[in-house]
């Protein structure tokens, strides 16, 4: 149920929010995943109901380590469980593009780690881990 009203601050109540916007009183987010924006227009006076777009947040990897040792790079990471990452590099960043070096899946705990064999060859390189 989404009541009309006057918002004059950003006040959360219940699972109903509601904004001091103008074109916008009311945003009421269930419990379940039925998302409506009730706008009232300052020309008409009627409601409309409009479906707003829903996006899922980037996903979060972390390169936790690096090391090199005996001409290899080592990477360490989190990401997400059981999921392929793919490590990318360049040796400038100057260029727009990033090389594949390799790919590696997660554990069941998130965590992952690469090793750049290549290292050696690039006196200085730069490293991105990368979610296909």
């Amino acid at each position: 149920q989404v009541i009309n009203r006057e918002a004059t601050s950003l006040e959360f109540l219940d699972d109903t929010f509601k904004s001091p916007f103008i074109g916008m009183e009311e945003f009421q987010a269930r419990r379940f995943p039925v998302y409506h924006l009730a706008a009232t227009l300052a020309s008409a006076a009627t409601n409309m109901i409009v479906p707003p777009t829903v996006t899922t947040p980037a996903e979060t990897i972390l390169i936790t380590s690096m090391n090199y040792q005996g001409g290899m790079a080592m990477i360490q990471f989190i990401g997400s469980p059981n999921k392929a990452y793919i490590l990318q590099a360049k040796d400038t960043l100057d260029v727009a593009d990033w090389s594949n070096i390799s790919t590696n899946q997660s554990n069941v705990n998130g965590n992952g780690s690469f090793r750049d064999t290549d290292a050696k060859n690039h006196p200085t390189r730069f490293y991105r881990i990368a979610a296909p």
